[in-house]
This record gives structure tokens, sequence and C-alpha cells, in this order.
């Protein structure tokens, strides 16, 4: 049996899905914040991934939670070193990143929104109030 955590293999980008590309939620925020104002990372999880600037996130925050079936709950928050990630192709340059994993109860879905931070600035706004 693969340990999919621990197997370098599975981690390559060949095993990455790019089904949440289809999920709903990413329409949306290009229909709001537009096109080029995000970067969608592909994952195995299925789960959209997306990296949005710092200075979004609140924006981005608060539109998530306000949509007609919003995203209401903070399920998860961590941070990541992201000096040491492989397959770094196509995202935004961070030596350290913060998830926010979100749920939608009226959608079943999650999202993750992720900030880049630089070791040198490593602060981001409160999201909650």
């Amino acid at each position: 049996m693969v340990n999919n955590m621990t197997d370098l293999t599975a981690q390559e980008p060949a095993w990455q899905t790019r089904d949440h590309l289809d999920d709903p939620v990413i329409g949306e925020l290009r229909n709001r914040f537009g096109p080029d104002a995000f970067t969608v990372q592909a994952t195995r999880t299925g789960v959209p991934v997306v990296w949005i600037k710092r200075e979004q996130l609140l924006e981005v925050g608060d539109f998530l939670k306000k949509l007609p079936k919003p995203y209401v709950m903070l399920f998860d928050l961590h941070g990541m070193d992201e000096r040491l990630r492989t397959h770094r192709e196509g995202l935004p340059a961070a030596d350290f990143s913060v998830f926010y994993h979100l749920i939608s109860i009226d959608r079943n879905r999650d999202i993750m929104l992720k900030v880049a931070l630089a070791e040198n600035d490593l602060h981001v706004p409160t999201f909650t109030k």
C-alpha cells in the first residue's frame, strides 16, 4: 500500500486533479474579481485552493460570506513553510503561506484561500470580526 503523504511520486503534478476547476465558486470568484485576480492551485483533494493577494483577503472573505449559499464556517486556519516546496510551477512566489479553510453548509462544499507571504513580511489582516 502506498502512503500518499510520504510517497514522493504521489506529489508529482501528474497525480494532481483539476476537477475542482469546475466548482461553481471558482466561476463566482472570477465573475466578481476578474480572471486574473487569483491563482487556482491543482490538488489531489478536489477542494478548490485559491491563492489570493493579501490585500484581497478581507474582500474575498466577505464576498464568500455573502453569497446566496454562503461560506459561513472558518473550519481551519494554518500556516505553511513553502521554502522547500517542489512543483511550484504557476504558483505565486512565497516563503510562507496562510490557509483559510472555509465551509459552505448550504453547498456542502469547501474552499481554501491561500495567501503568499515573504519571510520579511509575515503580516495578514484579521479575518474574522
